[in-house]
């Protein structure tokens, strides 16, 4: 038996699965002596239980061969500022973690301290970036059960400021039918946000398919919200594919309004050729097939295009699209790209430009919004080589600091945005024309700015540990990251910058992103380390160094 109280919260929320071979259930009451309610536990997969609360009152939760893999309390009036309450079942008894106290529950070597991330298990792809009614808002693909990949639900998150978020409760679920089917997985996939004065539309693809994915069912789909806590019931806008040409993989709706029509963008494939197909509609239900906005004729970016973007900056039409499943002659697995270009007839792009997004490749299935003139950006960290450390309340998966894009000549320039800087705290290195410089830094959540006057080859450690290193490199002019000790070592992580002298690095415990010249490049790496102690370490060629400083970051939570 787990006793808690409710405080100022209305409903108790529970993931809960059912041990092998049992049948399991969730049993809780109002204490002292009120009666138990029971619901059943998933079968094969985390079943989403929720039981009513009264304000003020105690509780019991009695466990049957169930286990509780997520738990919070939600229904708070205030729970856009306060957030849901964590509730951890112990031995001991049961923990509670609120935005006073997630700093401690974070605070180990394997998470950042100043990037989004998970509250425990997996997240994957940002969903539904949009600005509402005074908050940031982002939704994220999760699976509460465990750190993999599994039937996909939506969390959700709120933000001021982009750098402070609050945790808000679990929004869709996958659907109910697939824990009768273990050998199926599917679930709410990725989409976006549409907002019109008072209201949102989230349009999102549910996704079928059996374990082999040999065939699967991908339609989209949408719901309302006046206030991004309370939706609508669900409807399908989307079901079927425009031509038998059309890959299986038609998934990942970006919405968005243009010349008074609205417009959708689904990541897909023609022929076994990667390509964004664009819709329009005029009441958000019927959508009517326009033709691809990108066809990639390149073999080696594969058959299908996921996550896709498309929008207007600085006078140019730039469209994004991941390379599922996509290995690079260099290693380099499942790159994102963006092209830029000019709209032919509304639809398609006449590209001008085509780049590799992120030359690290930890940061994928990237989505933008605009609020107040400034196109924002936010990426998963995605370990795409497989590199994660499992770790007891663990967390798979972060997002990338938000980044702030601009179109110059032909490149996507991408800068953290300006609220970031507001974490900067002790200065513990100020250096200037030496060839070696070196610091402790502790905590290892550091951001650290280098500036060159002429380019030249230089050698940056930002994390070594038992034989495993990460370091940004310039040899022979090529800049980039290198590994070693770790699965990624043999990769070449190498941008495309020429003629670097300006560098900006954040390190955050297990991630590193580096900005290369104003954000003419910037590379996203994941490097796992067994402590909190940070290094960095640097060689330059003579008379290159102008300026570096270190300084610490101070925790987002």
């Amino acid at each position: 038996m787990f006793q808690f109280c409710a405080d100022q919260y209305e409903c108790l929320e529970i993931f809960a699965k059912t041990q092998k071979g049992e049948k399991g259930s969730v049993s809780v009451r109002k204490l002292p002596d009120g009666e138990f309610l029971t619901q059943p536990a998933g079968k094969y997969h985390a079943a989403w239980l929720k039981f009513d609360l009264r304000q003020g009152a105690c509780y019991e939760v009695k466990l049957e061969n169930a286990e509780p893999v997520y738990c919070y309390l939600s229904g708070n009036e205030n729970i856009l500022e306060e957030g849901v309450r964590f509730l951890e079942f112990q031995e001991q008894g049961v923990t509670a973690y609120t935005k006073e106290n997630l700093k401690s529950f974070f605070d180990t070597p394997y998470r950042e301290q100043y990037h989004f991330q998970a509250y425990k298990n997996w997240l994957n792809d940002p969903n539904g970036l949009c600005w509402f009614q005074g908050y940031y808002h982002m939704f994220y693909q999760m699976n509460p059960a465990f750190q993999g990949w599994d039937n996909m639900h939506w969390g959700h998150a709120a933000s001021k400021d982009l750098v402070h978020w609050t945790y808000l409760p679990v929004v869709l679920a996958p659907q109910p039918e697939l824990d009768d089917y273990p050998e199926f997985l599917g679930g709410a996939f990725s989409g976006s946000a549409l907002v019109e004065e008072d209201q949102v539309s989230l349009f999102f693809t549910r996704h079928f398919s059996p374990t082999h994915e040999r065939t699967k069912i991908e339609y989209q789909s949408r719901v309302t919200s006046k206030d991004l806590l309370h939706f609508s019931p669900e409807e399908i806008v989307l079901r079927t594919k425009p031509s038998c040409e059309i890959s299986q993989n038609f998934r990942d709706p970006k919405v968005f309004i243009e010349d008074g029509v609205y417009k959708m963008v689904v990541g897909s494939g023609i022929s076994e050729s990667a390509a964004m197909l664009q819709f329009h509609s005029r009441d958000q239900k019927k959508w009517v097939y326009d033709g691809p906005v990108v066809q990639e004729n390149d073999p080696k970016i594969g058959g299908c295009f996921e996550c896709p973007d498309l929008f207007q900056l600085d006078g140019k039409m730039v469209a994004v699209g991941c390379a599922w499943k996509l290995v690079l002659p260099d290693g380099r697995k499942q790159t994102e790209w963006y092209y830029i270009g000019e709209r032919k007839d509304g639809c398609q792009l006449a590209v001008e430009s085509k780049r590799i997004y992120d030359f690290g490749t930890n940061f994928y299935a990237i989505q933008s919004f605009e609020h107040q003139g400034r196109r924002i950006a936010v990426g998963w960290i995605a370990d795409n080589y497989e590199e994660h450390v499992e770790a007891e309340n663990g967390a798979y998966g972060s997002m990338g600091l938000p980044r702030e894009l601009h179109v110059k000549g032909d490149r996507l320039i991408q800068k953290p945005v300006e609220e970031i800087y507001s974490l900067l705290g002790e200065t513990v290195l100020r250096e200037s024309g030496k060839q070696q410089v070196c610091c402790e830094v502790p905590g290892n959540s550091y951001w650290a700015k280098v500036s060159l006057s002429k380019p030249g080859d230089f050698s940056i450690s930002l994390g070594e540990e038992d034989g495993r290193s990460i370091r940004l490199e310039c040899v022979n002019g090529v800049t980039g990251l290198r590994t070693q000790g770790v699965k990624s070592e043999n990769i070449g992580f190498v941008s495309d910058v020429e003629k670097v002298t300006e560098i900006e690095i954040f390190v955050d415990r297990r991630l590193v992103e580096v900005y290369l010249n104003g954000g003419e490049g910037a590379g996203a790496k994941l490097f796992y380390q067994h402590t909190k102690d940070g290094r960095f370490a640097a060689q330059f060629e003579e008379n290159i160094l102008q300026d570096v400083q270190v300084r610490q970051m101070n925790s987002a939570w």
